[in-house]
C-alpha cells in the first residue's frame, strides 16, 4: 500500500509464507483495502490483528495468538482459528 518512492522493479519480497502477502495490525475496517489488493494482485492475504501472529511448526505455519487471522483470497474472507493449519511453509 506504500507509494514505490524509489522506484523498485521488483517488490515480491522473499516469499516465506508460500505466496501469500501479510496484513499486520489488521482491523476489519481495512477489509475494503485487502479485498482490492486482492483483486488487482492476485496474490492471497494473511491478515493478523495486534494479538495474533504466524508460528511455524516444522513445515506448517499456524496461526497464533489470542484473535484469530483472516485469509483474503479472490474467493472472498475467510477466518482461520488459532491452531488451525494455514498452508505449509515453501
Amino acid at each position: 500500500m506504500d507509494a514505490n518512492e524509489v522506484g523498485l522493479a521488483d517488490t515480491s519480497g522473499l516469499d516465506l509464507v508460500a505466496g501469500h502477502a501479510v496484513w499486520c495490525h489488521y482491523q476489519p475496517d481495512n477489509d475494503v483495502l485487502i479485498s482490492d489488493y486482492v483483486a488487482e494482485r492476485g496474490i492471497p492475504v494473511l491478515a493478523f490483528s495486534e494479538r495474533s501472529g504466524l508460528r511455524v511448526e516444522g513445515a506448517c505455519m499456524v496461526p497464533w495468538g489470542e484473535e484469530p487471522a483472516f485469509r483474503f483470497s479472490r474467493e472472498g474472507k475467510a477466518r482461520v482459528r488459532v491452531g488451525d493449519l494455514v498452508l505449509s511453509a515453501p
